[in-house]
């Protein structure tokens, strides 16, 4: 499988635990998705909210199965430390549509959940894509 895959994914922490709310452990899942995809890759765009990880990431292979081994990595650190599973739902898909469109909606999500007025308010996002999109 060569080439480039573009995914975009949702982690939702068990139970919708506040986990995430924490910079130790948001800092630990982005930096464990960004080791699995490479240098050949990138975090585009991500959005973390206190029960949920959203993201857009670009890189090659299977993207997919790349960004499935990190989130079992983070979650076997996580359930090391803490004695409890971090991931509940998840899913990691193909981006489908346009690229703009899938970071869009990622930008909309600190808005839609009432943390801020307007996406380039909320701190807790980044990537160069959503950074060029504010």
């Amino acid at each position: 499988m060569g080439g480039r895959a573009l995914v975009q994914g949702e982690w939702v922490t068990r139970d919708r635990a506040p986990y995430l709310a924490h910079l130790k452990v948001m800092r630990r899942v982005l930096e464990t998705l960004r080791a699995a995809i490479g240098p050949g890759g990138t975090v585009g765009a991500y959005v973390f909210l206190d029960d949920r990880f959203v993201f857009v990431a670009e890189g090659p292979g299977d993207m997919a199965a790349v960004a499935e081994q990190a989130r079992r990595r983070a979650d076997r650190a996580f359930r090391a430390e803490n004695g409890v599973p971090l991931w509940g739902e998840c899913f990691t898909d193909p981006v489908t549509g346009p690229l703009e469109s899938a970071v869009a909606d990622l930008a909309r999500l600190p808005v839609d959940a009432g943390l801020a007025d307007r996406p380039e308010d909320y701190p807790w996002c980044g990537g160069e894509w959503l950074v060029g999109k504010r």
